[in-house]
């Protein structure tokens, strides 16, 4: 199984996880065992006994597999036309002001969709086109002529942030409130970059990842020691096979701070591979202060 691609899923049964309440038992046609959330489906006719379409959404570093079921009304990429419901001003985890137009989906759901300051608001009531950008945990992520998207400047080349003060995000998690550039403010997590040695007043050369409606941007503080693309040693802690898909496995390696780092690779080669032994990597990218690896 492969992220981004669709597979056929039966409902088998409908159970309760301790602590994340109701779940759907889905199986695969290699008769693997998925759960999915039943609750932001709830209006998709999801029923034991139904075949479903679902799109491998993410698989994380620790080979769990996250699932998204096919919309019963729209499609990524299409456009449809939605009814304004009002304009609103919300604050990200880092303060920042944001403009929102709130529409409503076929099931009556609001659809907060961020807008550019200047954006002039439609009749309550009246018809809108937007194409439906992401469809996920069953929420439409909609785009259109007012939409406020970072433009590919922005996240290109690194900016410069100041550390401010210490912060929680929106799940109340601690972290960091950074400052750059246009009194732009993104908070980051203090777990993720704890090996950063992070204080009030650094300042740290960032990576512009993303712009989230409901967080604000997504930056990626400069790695003290590793850089993309280049080739450093890890010494390898475990092998692991993937129970979704057995051509792959999970190796863990361990980084220059000490931390576990997951690199999913072919069975193939990581069964050359034997723990305690170093080998080389190249460091595709860093993301939430870990690197993410592959063989060169």
């Amino acid at each position: 199984m492969k992220e981004g691609r669709w597979y056929y899923f039966e409902i088998l049964n409908q159970v309760t996880v301790p602590g994340e309440g109701e779940h759907l038992v889905l199986m695969a046609e290699n008769r693997s065992r998925f759960l999915l959330p039943a609750e932001p489906y709830q209006h998709y006719g999801l029923e034991k006994g139904r075949r479903i379409n679902c799109r491998i959404d993410k698989i994380n570093c620790n080979g769990k597999v996250f699932l998204e079921p096919e919309h019963p009304l729209y499609k990524e990429g299409h456009n449809y036309d939605f009814v304004f419901l009002r304009q609103e001003t919300h604050f990200d985890q880092a303060g920042n002001p944001i403009s929102a137009w709130i529409f409503i989906d076929g099931f009556g759901n609001e659809v907060i969709t961020p807008v550019k300051p200047e954006a002039i608001a439609p009749d309550p009531g009246s018809a809108v086109t937007c194409k439906v950008h992401r469809i996920k945990k069953a929420r439409l992520k909609l785009i259109h002529t007012w939409s406020a998207i970072p433009s590919a400047q922005d996240t290109a080349v690194t900016h410069l942030f100041r550390v401010i003060s210490p912060g929680k995000d929106i799940h109340g998690n601690n972290g960091w409130i950074l400052e750059g550039s246009g009194s732009i403010r993104a908070f980051i997590d203090g777990e993720s970059y704890s090996a950063y040695n992070i204080l009030p007043g650094m300042n740290l050369n960032c990576r512009m990842v993303k712009w989230d409606p409901h967080h604000g941007w997504i930056i990626e503080p400069l790695h003290p020691y590793y850089r993309e693309g280049m080739l450093y040693s890890f010494k390898i802690r475990g092998i692991d096979e993937l129970e979704i898909d057995r051509e792959l496995c999970l190796v863990m390696v361990e980084d220059i701070f000490q931390q576990k780092i997951p690199v999913r690779m072919e069975t193939t080669k990581a069964r050359l591979l034997k723990t305690g032994i170093t080998v080389r990597f190249r460091v595709d990218a860093i993301r939430k202060g870990r690197p993410v690896l592959s063989l060169p």
